[in-house]
């Protein structure tokens, strides 16, 4: 029985199951073959052990992780300042921009470009004396 057929109706061992997985990527994840993305991925073996042991967290729950969520704090102040990101009325209650960290770079590059688009919104609005809601129909945004 094919573990790629879906569900299989017993269990499998670990050891069977990660060779079927790593059958799948032969080709997929060879670093030299990476030619049709932006992402760097070549990576060193310190950044390697340090992604492995965020395998070990859950960063949904700070008060038990809170090294952790000091670690995402600093990442999202560390981007805010990369951007020259003003702060808000609440950062000194906080001690931190408003955010979230992401996993991967697609969905880091898609918050941030909603964060432009709605950084737009209000720059276009002041410019042509707009109300946010009117700028909503000029195109594209």
């Amino acid at each position: 029985e094919d573990v790629g057929e879906g569900f299989p109706a017993t269990g499998r061992d670990a050891r069977h199951v990660k060779t079927h997985l790593d059958n799948y990527k032969l080709l997929d994840f060879s670093p030299l073959l990476n030619t049709a993305s932006y992402v760097n991925v070549v990576a060193e073996r310190e950044e390697e052990e340090v992604a492995l042991s965020g395998l070990k967290v859950n960063i949904a729950d700070q008060t038990i992780y809170p090294g952790s969520f000091k670690l995402h704090n600093d990442a999202l102040n560390m981007l805010g300042d990369l951007w020259h990101l003003p702060k808000s009325a609440s950062f000194d209650e906080y001690g931190c921009h408003a955010g979230a960290c992401t996993v991967g770079s697609t969905e880091a590059c898609l918050l941030a470009g909603l964060a432009l688009k709605f950084r737009w919104r209000k720059w276009y609005a002041a410019r042509h004396g707009l109300s946010e809601s009117e700028v909503r129909s000029v195109y594209p945004n």
